[in-house]
Parts: structure tokens; sequence; C-alpha cells
């Protein structure tokens, strides 16, 4: 079995390649990789020396870009191009297995048989816009990624903007008072990138694919109550004479003005509210919760507290990566189906729990690339289907 050393044995590693001072197993294992990856990320004999030079430095920003967290060994600017891309490389092999911790899932002997590629027929790219909707109360369907900047529509003294920058906004017009509350409902099918909104009061919203929010255009009365499905992060602006509150069936979420994760889509198995800033009240099944920050609550038919949870593999999707601390590949495939609109299909049970992290904005087969070096699975892509099967 390959060697399995702990973090501060691969930065050790890490650090003597590129002080000129590894073994010759450990210069092998990272140099010969290396040369694997160089072969499929373009570099050719037959391109100039600036051009090799311009696809390394670009291989450099996508990489560094996607490695979950970079292990802090040299500066990148005190090294050499060719010596950065192989840092990055040697960075971006590793993987944590469940149980297995940190390892080195290259062998020399049989380079074809650890670093497996998923089997592409089709890949799947990423999401290019978000192909989020708002339906108005009155059925109309406002397309936000091909409206132009500017109002997308007034309802009352209301109006619904698309800022320069994309961003969707509410803009009250006067002091009418707004007797009867409307609602209007922003969706945001799989296969979407995330949306930004903020509210008539200020609060403001980022929207996960697969999700939907029914909100009042304006808020009426002396709360601010809104529906979810899916995922979203709230940010709320406070207003201590007119409570917020999040629902999801007979789950509820009572705020002043805090900033929090509600995950409620309906193939879960219950619903996880994370709270990043403030405090807030979750209600279900007449049980009755208190959050501090950096805690979650998973509802179902009993509230369950977790103290000290992962904040950044929460909000890993707001930010644009995929994040996995210790779970199943069910859970990792349920979020890749969202964001890349696929179906999944299982050939048999994959054991154990995988942890791991990439940025969003690549391929899916980039993704499944990342999780077959545990060793524990592989993919098979046709179309928008991914077949996987245990190893």
């Amino acid at each position: 079995m390959p060697h399995t050393p702990d973090k501060k044995e691969l930065e050790s590693i890490l650090e003597k390649y590129l002080a000129g001072k590894a073994t010759q197993e450990e210069t092998a294992f990272l140099e010969q990789y290396y040369n694997y990856l160089e072969d499929q990320q373009g570099l050719s004999a037959s391109l100039s020396e600036t051009e090799n030079q311009k696809i390394e430095h670009q291989n450099w920003e996508s990489l560094k870009a996607q490695i979950d967290q970079p292990l802090s060994i040299i500066s990148p600017h005190h090294v050499p191009v060719l010596r950065k891309w192989r840092w990055v490389i040697a960075a971006s092999i590793i993987i944590v297995v469940g149980l297995g911790g940190w390892a080195f899932l290259f062998n020399k002997n049989d380079r074809q048989q650890q670093i497996a590629r998923a089997t592409v027929t089709n890949d799947v790219k990423p999401p290019e816009t978000n192909r989020a909707t708002v339906t108005l109360t009155n059925g109309q369907i406002v397309y936000l990624d091909s409206a132009a900047p500017g109002s997308l529509a007034v309802q009352g003294t209301v109006k619904l903007v698309k800022l320069a920058n994309g961003r969707i906004t509410y803009q009250t017009g006067s002091e009418e008072v707004i007797v009867k509350p409307t609602y209007n409902t922003l969706t945001n099918p799989k296969g979407s990138q995330v949306v930004d909104m903020t509210l008539a009061d200020g609060s403001h919203i980022w929207l996960n694919a697969g999700s939907s929010l029914t909100y009042p255009v304006a808020f009426v009365g002396n709360e601010r109550t809104v529906s979810i499905t899916g995922e979203a992060y709230f940010e709320v602006a406070s207003d201590k004479t007119k409570p917020f509150r999040v629902t999801k069936g007979d789950m509820q979420v009572e705020v002043l003005g805090t900033h929090f994760n509600v995950n409620a889509y309906y193939d879960e198995k219950d619903i996880k509210v994370t709270l990043l800033e403030g405090a807030v009240r979750l209600k279900s099944n007449e049980q009755s919760q208190i959050l501090k920050p950096g805690e979650q609550a998973g509802v179902s038919s009993i509230i369950n507290v977790i103290k000290d949870v992962d904040v950044e593999e929460v909000m890993a999707w707001k930010d644009g990566r995929f994040k996995f601390n210790s779970v199943d590949i069910e859970t990792i495939m349920r979020q890749a189906a969202r964001w890349y609109d696929v179906d999944v299909e299982y050939r048999g049970k994959v054991e154990g729990t995988l942890s791991g992290g990439i940025a969003r904005n690549v391929n899916a087969s980039q993704l499944f690339h990342v999780l077959e070096l545990t060793g524990r699975v592989q993919f098979e892509i046709t179309g928008r289907k991914v077949i996987v099967i245990p190893k």
C-alpha cells in the first residue's frame, strides 16, 4: 500500500521538493504526476516557449482557484513558473478519505489505475448564467438572465430592477401606504448560477440552484415573512418593529437582523438552519430552539442542534466551491445533480464517507476525477446522466 503521510508530513515533502531536497521516490511521485497532467492541460513541444509559459500561467491561476485549502508552504512569487505549476499539481492531487487521512493516491508502477479519469461520453459544463425567473402576482414571468439592466416590472410603488452588475433589487418609489400584501416568487432552477436579490426592506438573499423563494413585494404590517424551498443564505436588514420569518412547511425561523443559511431541499432528510451572526429562534412541531453563531439545527420531527458546525462547508455553495467533510456519496451527488442539472444512477453501494473540495466552475468530470482519486468510486457520464460505480 502507498504511504499515507499526515498533513504536516505532506507539507514537509512539498517544501523539500521545492527546495530541491526531496528523495528520489518523492520527486518521482510529484514529477510523474505533473507529466501526466501536463499532457492533459495542453503543454506541447510544438508550441513556442512564450506560448507554453502562458498556458502554464493560466493553469496555475485556474488550479490555484480550485484548491480547497492551499498549503501555505512557499509563496508562488518566490519560485520559477515551472516550479509554481508543479507545486500546484502536487497540492491538487491531495484528497482526504473519510477514514484514511491524507493520502498519496499515485502508484508509479500503475499510474493509469490510480489516476483514473471519469469515463466521459459527453462532459457537463458548469452553469454559465443564472436562469432564474421572477413570477409576479399577476402570473407574468420575468426572465432575469436575458433581461437588460434597468426596470423589469413596476408593482404599485415598488420597482423590480436589474442592476448593471446583474444583481436584482426592489426599490420603493414613494411613501404611499400599501395595505394589502402581494407576493412574487423567485425561482432558480437546477443547472443555474446562484442568484443575488435585495428585497424591499433591504434584506439581502442569495438563492442556490434548484431553489425558490416566495416573498412580499413590499412588507406590510408588523412582520416580514418569506417561504423557501431549496437553499438560501440571508443577511436580514434589522427592524425591531418587524421580525423577519422564513418558513418551510411547519418550520419557522424568526430573526430581527442576522446572517443565516437555510437548506430545505425536498430530497434532504431534514431542514438545516445554520447561524453565522446574531441569533434566531426556530419553531417546529410545537418545539422551540434558539441558535447561537456557529450552530446548526437539523429540523425533522425534532430539532437537533449541532455546535461548532463547519460554516465554511455550509457556505461553500455561496462562495463558488464544493466542500465535503466526511459525507456520503449520496449527499455529494445530490449537490452535483442540482448544480449540473444531471440525473444520477447508482450501480451498487459506495461505502464510507469522502472529504475534499474543488471550485464549482469546473466541468462535472473534474469534480468526479477528484472523487475517483479516493480509490473508492468511479463515474461514467453519458449525456446528462451520471452513473456512480463503487470500486
